[in-house]
């Protein structure tokens, strides 16, 4: 390029021509250190003085333009050493660099070349160009793959001065190498080299379009600027598409012409526009085929139903029109579902009243609902074709009908759908008679199963002669689990027999109990007296203890003489139902003294900070004149705010934790800044207690991934507990120290808090991490807790899988130790997980329009001031029916976004929803839309998902999260 401007015969009319394609463009003198400005932006105007200092106007540039951390690399190759040194060596050199208002631009290209001396001094020329203008988010990213293909189009931007004769010829002027290298040639081969060779590469239309370009503009004898796509052959044989840029002005002799400009490689950019209209012509091809598939569909499926359909009718979904396309004769002598004729009346409309007449009373809301327009609209939806069946009134007599629809598509614009009713009473009445057969099969099995069931529970059943001891079996069961039936068939003493049959089968601790039983004088006393009439004892069987039971009943036979009935069951599964029983009592009772505990343990928590916030809030409102009292009360009320939502949220963690649905979410992070934030947030409660507190952080790498905020917690709560159980004027110690790893390409960290309090008892040490477990109750000790907070910490160094220990010892104090082994993070990992902070006074949601949704007066008067405080204008709605009236009766624009509460009485947050997603206008029914919800489990979420919201926020809402998630919907600046 500087061989090119050494070159030009109108060096000022080249500058113009490079100012058609650059932001900024400078000539400076390297030795004088000034520089002469010949295009700047309008904010750049002041700082290129050609009066003062470049260095110092480049300073400038860098403080008000340039993103802080690329000041230093930019400042470094823009000064005028700098590109005194470079360009000795080089003919260019290029960078690239970040606004210093990222949401404008995102990057800047600039390139300097090397100048031919001007009256003997060293020049340069600096030329800048924004390389993307969309706006960014907030926060300020690494350079694009983007920005990274627009620097390589600006890089392959070659300035060439072309030369024509006076006919408009070609002359043999130089071709740049850059361009040759762009076709793939090597600049040393011979073609072509030059513009005539050049010219011949052109694509044959833009041959000819380019000729008589110059010929015009030369015939109009002044000068005329030049702008149009041509195609050039490559080495490889395929055109390349560039885009040629330029003045053409006579010579001094007047005999050639030069096109002072440039050639700019746009093959990218024209391939992905040609690719984009063929796709365009495709779709286009596409509807139009399917326009006529859908016609040829339509006489397809009609010529289908016909036969197996009494009538078949064609609907169009959006008008309601039809017409009948077919009908048997048979269709005649019954109540015709419509009629005949085309009609222009609506469809849906007719039906009704036709299901009203003839349709059995008890299936006419199934009818009703299955013949609603926006019920087949969906249905088809989902399936190309559908049917239902009811019963019809036929001369007194019900009769069965099946009605199917089936979808077509679009027809003319519209959608298009058919109805086809059939006969189907003979087939339906087999098929009833066959359910009923088939259910009272089935009841017959379920009391044969019933049978074997209770069958299978007895071994043997006797009648027994109680006096002699006489004894018969009467019923047997083959197969069972003992030898108690094939020992007892019959005998003449069933007392010894029974005695000698326990000794062998039954387990040994059980054994002299069974025996006892069947002692006849305790068998006879038990039975006269009725106060227990069984006994139950465990066998072996196959090493498995087996629960037996031996019952009996008195009854007098027909001898006259005293007879008792004896039975010998499996009581097994009994058994173990009643222990599975008892366990899930225990389990329950145990639940139950859990939650006992907790709200014995929660009512004085929750009441003393209540307490606090109805006393001083009365306080406040009877002393509202006094600011300083006003303020201290309101402070207080606060501390009790963020204590009783402590306590909600202890509470919320520890049921997502048991539930499995908190994960665990690391991001880059600082350990020494956030260690020093950690300590910064636990000050006031150490200065309250006037303790004092000793630091230590030796750690060599710094940065790493952790989940911040449940990290956070584990040591907040492990520093809130030292705090409160140390003595006035005590001393704390924090320490985090670099440890050997346990875990490969990992880094060790050891976190340690160590206080001299009044420690804990060696029992209520191993009960530490248990749920609702304090040493001392709030009264004893004096402080506020759900105990869960131990809990929830074991549980959070678990799921992060780490490792936590506790020592203490009463009157002495406790040290807690925390292990944790974390992947190492970069400094760009880091920044990435920056989180800008809004405040009212930017009015960051300045122009957007927002419908507030809440039922509640005073949430909605909050969140409303929350918004106008940062900008936004608010429109309110109490109720989601409201809300939905205002949306379907708004303007596309009107609003922006809606903030929609969940739980109202007439119309909840859910169906609001759905209600606006069904608007027929597309513009309203995709208005973003922000749930705010108190409830914040996974299912919660899912739903609001599910119901078609953009996103939720959870109550109490954060202020920072309302304005980040709001930031996105603000209308776009044309």
């Amino acid at each position: 390029m500087t061989a090119l401007l050494s070159n030009a015969e109108h060096p000022q009319d080249l500058l113009q021509s490079l100012a058609l394609v650059f932001d900024t463009l400078l000539m400076i003198d390297l030795d004088a250190r000034l520089c002469q400005p010949y295009k700047l932006a309008p904010l750049e105007a002041y700082l290129f003085d050609p009066n003062q200092p470049f260095d110092e106007c480049i300073r400038r540039y860098c403080q008000q333009f340039v993103y802080p951390e690329d000041r230093e690399s930019v400042w470094s190759k823009l000064k005028t050493d700098a590109l005194r040194e470079s360009l000795s060596s080089s003919d260019h050199i290029q960078g690239q660099y970040r606004p210093l208002d990222a949401t404008k631009t995102q990057s800047f290209w600039f390139h300097a070349l090397r100048l031919p001396p001007q009256n003997d001094h060293a020049c340069a020329l600096l030329a800048l160009q924004s390389i993307e203008s969309n706006p960014l988010s907030a926060q300020v990213t690494p350079i694009s793959e983007r920005n990274l293909r627009e620097t390589q189009r600006l890089s392959n931007f070659i300035v060439w001065t072309p030369k024509f004769d006076a006919e408009g010829v070609a002359t043999d002027t130089p071709v740049p190498p850059l361009l040759l290298q762009l076709l793939g040639f090597d600049p040393k081969e011979e073609r072509p080299q030059t513009l005539d060779t050049l010219i011949a590469c052109l694509h044959s239309e833009d041959q000819k379009q380019l000729q008589e370009r110059i010929k015009a503009m030369i015939a109009e004898q002044k000068p005329g600027h030049l702008c149009m796509e041509v195609r050039l052959l490559a080495r490889n044989g395929y055109y390349q598409w560039f885009e040629l840029q330029g003045d053409l002005k006579p010579s001094k002799d007047g005999v050639y012409y030069p096109l002072n400009g440039a050639f700019i490689d746009i093959n990218d950019r024209k391939q992905r526009a040609m690719l984009e209209e063929k796709s365009r012509k495709q779709a286009h091809e596409i509807r139009e085929l399917a326009q006529q598939r859908a016609q040829w569909e339509l006489m397809k499926t009609v010529d289908l139903l016909s036969g197996d359909y009494l009538a078949v009718y064609c609907v169009d979904l959006d008008e309601g029109s039809y017409r009948e396309t077919s009908a048997q004769p048979a269709y005649h002598n019954i109540p015709r579902l419509l009629p005949s004729a085309p009609i222009s009346s609506d469809f849906f409309v007719i039906v009704q009243a036709i299901i009203r007449q003839f349709v059995f009373e008890d299936d006419q809301v199934t009818v009703r609902a299955h013949f609603r327009r926006e019920r087949i609209a969906t249905q088809l939806q989902l399936t190309p074709s559908y049917n239902f069946d009811f019963r019809v009134v036929n001369a007194g007599k019900l009769h069965w009908y099946r009605c199917k629809f089936a979808l077509l598509g679009a027809i003319d614009g519209h959608r298009h759908f058919l109805v086809g009713l059939s006969d189907i009473d003979r087939e339906k009445r087999i098929e009833l008679d066959r359910l009923a057969s088939r259910h009272q099969l089935e009841t017959a099995l379920r009391w044969a199963n019933l049978l074997l069931t209770i069958t299978d529970e007895f071994e043997a059943i006797y009648d027994l002669e109680v006096d002699s001891g006489h004894y018969e079996m009467l019923l047997g069961h083959h197969g069972l689990t003992l030898n108690i039936r094939d020992a007892l068939l019959a005998g003449d003493n069933f007392y010894d027999d029974m005695r000698s049959t326990m000794q062998q089968v039954a387990y040994e601790p059980d054994r002299q109990m069974a025996q006892d039983a069947f002692i006849f004088e305790n068998f006879k006393s038990v039975l006269e007296s009725k106060r227990h009439n069984h006994w139950d004892y465990r066998t072996l069987k196959d090493g498995q203890l087996v629960w037996m039971r031996t019952k009996f009943a008195e009854k007098r036979g027909e001898d006259g003489k005293q007879h008792a009935t004896v039975g010998v069951f499996n009581i097994d599964r009994e058994r173990k139902a009643q222990e599975e029983l008892r366990q899930a009592r225990m389990q329950a009772e145990e639940a139950n003294n859990a939650k006992s505990r907790f709200l014995f343990n929660m009512s004085h928590d929750l009441r003393t900070p209540m307490n606090a916030i109805i006393g001083f809030t009365r306080k406040a409102l009877n002393n509202l004149q006094d600011r300083e009292l006003l303020e201290d009360c309101l402070n207080k009320v606060q501390v009790s705010n963020n204590y009783l939502l402590k306590l909600i949220n202890d509470v919320l963690d520890m049921t997502r934790i048991e539930s499995g649905k908190l994960l665990i979410d690391e991001t880059a992070c600082d350990l020494k800044v956030w260690s020093n934030d950690l300590l910064d947030m636990m000050k006031p409660q150490l200065e309250e207690r006037s303790l004092t507190l000793k630091s230590e952080i030796q750690i060599e790498h710094q940065n790493a991934y952790l989940d911040a905020l449940r990290m956070r917690q584990v040591m907040a709560n492990i520093l809130s507990n030292a705090i409160k159980f140390s003595k006035p004027e005590g001393t704390i110690e924090f320490s985090l120290k670099e440890i050997d790893p346990l875990f490969p390409e990992r880094h060790g960290y050891l976190f340690t808090v160590k206080d001299d309090g009044i420690g804990m008892s060696a029992d209520f040490k191993d009960h530490i991490f248990e749920q609702f477990t304090r040493e001392r109750s709030s009264t004893e000790s004096m402080q506020q807790g759900t105990g869960l907070g131990m809990a929830i910490v074991k549980s959070l160094v678990d799921l992060m899988n780490a490792r936590i220990e506790v020592e203490s010892e009463p009157g002495v104090g406790t040290k807690v130790t925390v292990r944790i082994d974390l992947r190492p993070a970069t400094e760009e990992a880091i920044e990435a997980e920056s989180v800008e902070e809004f405040h009212a006074q930017e009015q960051p949601l300045a122009g957007l329009k927002v419908l507030l949704v809440e039922d509640n007066f005073l949430n909605r008067d909050l969140a409303k001031s929350i918004l106008e405080d940062f900008g936004a204008n608010v429109d309110e709605a109490e109720d989601g029916s409201v809300a939905v009236e205002k949306i379907a009766y708004s303007k596309p624009g009107q609003y922006h976004a809606v903030l929609m509460d969940l739980q109202m009485p007439m119309m909840d947050g859910y169906e609001a929803t759905y209600s606006i997603r069904s608007l027929p206008n597309k513009a309203l029914a995709q208005i973003p839309i922000v749930a705010m919800t108190a409830n914040a489990f996974e299912e919660d979420l899912r739903k609001v998902a599910e119901a078609g919201m953009n996103g939720h926020l959870v109550k109490p809402v954060d202020v920072q999260m309302l304005i980040k998630t709001l930031v996105p919907y603000l209308p776009k600046v044309e």
